[in-house]
């Protein structure tokens, strides 16, 4: 679908039961902006055009720099371009990811769990099992097998034997797998009536979004809304948050559960 140079996206979880992860693809840069299109101070532009993220009750805003390409949107929310609801299948393959794993030992069973949608890619097979959507268990011998999924591959366990998996044909290291932030911290600066200085300290990991794990401890954050709302996610303890003006503030704890 061509939909111009500099489009309008909004991933609107306002008023789903759940969270809801998502991934865009766009052919030039995308930078958050505010539903209604407005700039917000700070955020920075993803050039290569790629993003990946997630709501809970709220929307998440994204100008556009040229066509969006893919998007997948595994939950509740809806998707919404220029204005007009749109369907992500109308954008790219419902699940644009390929895991492939290939036995290295006579038999070897493993685990692996993505953050979307997976599906096997052959023909049936009574080694493999997809457990509600979301993760599969298999045996394998000296072969690949191959699936197709969205999102991200957030766990990949060896029960027995060796085996060597690819994602979208990287090597990828099962004690190396992204995992994601559990937490979500809402400040909601709309309906403030002026800009509110905030600062949030965990100890844990924090980030802008829920795939952001990183080493640290101790993290502080400082943000400023204005008309706008910020989310951020984080693994550990919430130890500390002041701010300043009337913005409110929601936690949800085990939010990707939801």
């Amino acid at each position: 679908m061509n939909v111009g140079e500099r489009h309008l996206l909004v991933i609107d979880g306002a008023g789903g039961d759940g969270h809801t992860r998502f991934e865009l693809v766009a052919d030039g840069p995308v930078e958050r902006v505010t539903p209604e299109g407005e700039p917000i101070e700070g955020t920075r532009s993803h050039d290569d055009g790629e993003l990946r993220g997630a709501v809970g009750g709220w929307a998440e805003a994204f100008r556009l720099g040229g066509e969006l390409r893919e998007l997948t949107v595994d939950g509740p929310a809806t998707a919404h371009l220029n204005g007009e609801r749109v369907d992500p299948a109308a954008f790219g393959p419902a699940l644009p990811h390929v895991l492939e794993v290939e036995g290295r030992s006579t038999a070897a069973s493993y685990e692996a769990t993505v953050d979307g949608e997976i599906a096997y890619d052959g023909d049936p097979c009574g080694d493999v099992t997809v457990v509600s959507g979301t993760t599969v268990e298999s045996a394998v011998g000296e072969d690949c097998q191959r699936f197709h999924f969205s999102g991200t591959l957030t766990d990949l366990t060896v029960i027995d034997g060796r085996i060597e998996a690819f994602v979208d044909g990287e090597p990828v290291d099962p004690d190396g797998v992204e995992e994601l932030l559990a937490h979500a911290l809402v400040v909601r600066g709309t309906d403030a009536s002026g800009p509110s200085p905030y600062v949030v300290g965990v100890e844990g990991s924090l980030g802008s979004d829920c795939y952001r794990a990183g080493e640290s401890t101790d993290a502080t954050l400082e943000g400023r809304v204005a008309g706008w709302l910020e989310s951020h996610w984080f693994e550990g303890d919430l130890v500390h948050f002041a701010a300043s003006g009337d913005a409110s503030v929601e936690v949800e704890y085990n939010a990707l559960d939801r």
